[in-house]
């Protein structure tokens, strides 16, 4: 499927993230093009080539407080406004990851950041411009896909173009964990899945996966947090399921101890 152009109807992603010390440019959706992406989205998802990652429930799964693709209050630094680049799946350990579509394996390994992660592209779905649509899925526990070292190395010399790894859509390619570095406390149990439009450069444009998945369009319960005291009043409100999720950890620091 080829999409028109999409690199002239996105905005620069300002973020904090520790991506952003390299010189590659990354993107997001421009507002002012909203019926445009609005467009992309339900071609995509039409097409129904795309299957969520994790089959059971999945809609219930993400993150409401800073799980969808969005602004969010940031659960590690504490400030407002942070934009999150994809979705967080809650689940638990060993939880079955599927490739969400048909794929070409780019790369199954281990980040400071990311943890053991794998990224996919989908070189059936580009646009006019150059951009291919990549998937990634990070912080998983186990890699069930991934190069042997004598296909590495061919990797290396042919600068990542062969040997081609075909993945099936529905394939299962690992397990939910908690590796990495993420901005949650240590033992949150997720991963994070997000799409992305890459060019030959490198350059990025994160887009919405959930809506590709087929749910609403749904903004992180954190978006409209701008202080301190809002945050903690989210926390009375929803005490118990927070405490449920397993994110109390990121309230704790505000929360004044009961005497």
């Amino acid at each position: 499927m080829e999409l028109p152009s999409i690199g002239d109807k996105v905005k620069e992603l300002k973020t904090k993230m520790p991506f952003v010390r390299d010189k590659k440019l990354r993107y997001i959706p421009d507002e002012e093009y909203e019926e445009f992406w609005e467009a992309v989205y339900e071609v995509l998802h039409r097409t129904g080539i795309f299957n969520p990652p994790v089959r059971s429930k999945f809609s219930t799964k993400i993150n409401p407080y800073f799980g969808f693709f969005g602004d969010r209050w940031d659960p590690e630094t504490a400030e407002p406004g942070s934009f999150h680049i994809g979705i967080d799946i809650e689940g638990r350990r060993k939880t079955k990851i599927r490739s969400v579509a048909n794929g070409v394996l780019e790369y199954a390994g281990y980040g400071v950041i990311n943890g053991n992660y794998i990224m996919l592209s989908h070189p059936q779905i580009a646009s006019e411009d150059g951009y291919v649509l990549h998937s990634l899925y990070m912080h998983l526990r186990d890699l069930d896909v991934k190069f042997s070292s004598y296909q590495k190395m061919l990797r290396e010399i042919s600068l990542r173009s062969y040997p081609q790894i075909p993945v099936a859509a529905d394939a299962v390619i690992g397990t939910i964990g908690d590796s990495g570095q993420s901005r949650y406390p240590k033992g949150y149990v997720h991963m994070h899945f997000h799409l992305e439009f890459r060019n030959k450069e490198g350059n990025s444009i994160f887009i919405d996966p959930a809506r590709i998945l087929g749910l609403e369009a749904s903004h992180n319960i954190t978006s409209e947090i701008k202080s301190r005291k809002q945050f903690v009043d989210m926390y009375v409100r929803n005490r118990k399921d927070v405490f449920e999720r397993k994110l109390d950890a990121i309230w704790a620091p505000f929360i004044k101890p009961s005497k």
